[in-house]
């Protein structure tokens, strides 16, 4: 008889225990539903820490990358060599000592956007196709954006400051736009060399020490319209440049506009 007590207490424990079990598997199960949800909250959030010659290559193709935010100084900047990724700042200042670039492109269909880059050489060079430079800040570099053997780039609503040289250079590039930015107190606004074919438009481009743009160096085909450009040493300077449209341009309060050559002039 107290044999079959002692089994029934001994089963009676077994099943307590098993239903103890169960109960702290589906807490468990629970918990671990919501840490993932979490967890996906957080990839959500994720960002990248600058450093220095930080390279995004074709592994990063395809993908958003957002750095993190606050003021990241480097010496030597980031490559862009991948294809189709956007490389979203949120108002990440990225920050040099003077040298090299902030942000180099030499891939395609690229973005760059929200971005503060400054105290560079370069603060965006690019050597591509079909890359776009939106939203962006950049201030106190020798060049603020520089295109060189560039195509199809499209620079957009950027604000361009406080450079040394060339607010905007494009070299040897072809077929981009340069539209709605604002490009203020560089010693050059825009700058063609061997330029064709591009379209600058509805740009703000103010206080520049000596051109707010200039042609130079056989830029032919250019369409410049609808900028307002203003209390720059000269409002438009055209160096043997042919064939370029110039029209609907608010030119006011620089001291000369020197437009010469074979160009279709709207004024």
């Amino acid at each position: 008889m107290k044999k079959i007590i002692l089994i029934g207490i001994v089963l009676l424990i077994f099943l307590a225990a098993c239903i103890q079990q169960n109960s702290v598997t589906e807490v468990n199960n629970s918990n671990t539903n919501t840490n993932g949800n979490q967890t996906n909250e957080i990839q959500k959030k994720d960002c990248v820490s600058i450093t220095d010659s930080m390279i995004f290559d074709e592994s990063f193709n395809g993908k958003t990358i957002k750095l993190c935010e606050g003021i990241q100084n480097i010496s030597q900047g980031i490559l862009v060599i991948g294809n189709d990724m956007t490389i979203e700042c949120d108002g990440t200042v990225i920050q040099g000592e003077e040298e090299l670039e902030g942000i180099k492109i030499t891939g395609n269909n690229n973005t760059i956007k929200n971005c503060i880059i400054q105290n560079f050489r370069y603060g965006l060079l690019l050597r591509g196709e079909n890359n776009k430079i939106t939203n962006n800040t950049l201030k106190n570099n020798f060049y603020g954006i520089a295109l060189e053997y560039s195509y199809n780039t499209e620079i957009t609503g950027n604000t361009v400051s406080g450079n040394s040289q060339q607010g905007i250079l494009l070299k040897a590039s072809g077929n981009n736009s340069i539209r709605n930015n604002t490009i203020t107190g560089n010693a050059w606004g825009i700058w063609l060399d061997r330029a064709e074919s591009n379209i600058i438009e509805n740009n703000t481009i103010t206080g520049n020490a000596l051109d707010g743009i200039r042609l130079y160096n056989n830029s032919v085909n250019n369409n410049l319209s609808q900028n307002t450009i203003t209390g720059n040493t000269t409002g438009i300077r055209m160096e043997n440049p042919e064939n370029n449209t110039i029209g609907n341009n608010t030119l006011q309060d620089n001291n000369t506009s020197t437009i010469t050559g074979n160009n279709d002039i709207q004024e």
